[in-house]
């Protein structure tokens, strides 16, 4: 009985506190680790849920300009028909003519990645007029593909690859390269 009394006195051993330690480390990892997880899931529902609102401008944009989507450059010139960023805070034609219907958000930015037949990109959002025959100075006003660049892996859409969103025919060119978002 002497002894236990006297050994309560004493305290934790080195061994005990270590162990202690490490379990607290462990638990924090994990902890860390699900968050890390949580925010890449919540980034990606953001920039989905800005897609959508991206989709309900431009719909609110065609009602308004006699079923025409807008082009990536002003009066649909050479190039109208080209890739245009969202959402990286640039001010372009795309941005200016819905820019009462849809304020991008910069905060969705993605790190740089090389995108097929763009330059590299911090985008995640890319808009592109439709066009006739796949070249960016014929562009159809009545369609329209956007791609959608996810950080996390989602059905089979691997992990900060794009995939497209389009309405009517969209262009063939990013359609035919990527898997629907959708």
């Amino acid at each position: 009985m002497n002894f236990m009394v006297h050994r309560m006195q004493r305290g934790f051993t080195l061994i005990e506190l270590l162990v202690v330690i490490t379990i607290i480390g462990l638990l924090a990892s994990v902890v860390m680790a699900s968050l890390a997880n949580s925010r890449i899931a919540a980034r990606d529902a953001a920039r989905v849920s800005a897609v959508k609102e991206f989709q309900k401008a431009l719909e609110l944009y065609r009602n308004a300009n006699s079923g025409s989507y807008p082009c990536a450059t002003a009066g649909c010139a050479a190039g109208g028909a080209a890739g245009v960023v969202i959402n990286d805070g640039a001010v372009n034609n795309v941005n200016t003519l819905i820019a009462t219907y849809f304020r991008p958000a910069t905060e969705l930015v993605m790190p740089s990645i090389a995108v097929t037949g763009m330059l590299s990109t911090t985008a995640s959002i890319v808009y592109r007029v439709g066009s006739t025959n796949g070249s960016n100075d014929n562009p159809d006003r009545g369609s329209y593909t956007i791609l959608l660049r996810r950080e996390q892996a989602v059905g089979a859409i691997p992990a900060n690859t794009w995939c497209t969103i389009s309405s009517g025919t969209g262009h063939s060119a990013w359609t035919g390269a990527y898997a629907r978002c959708y």
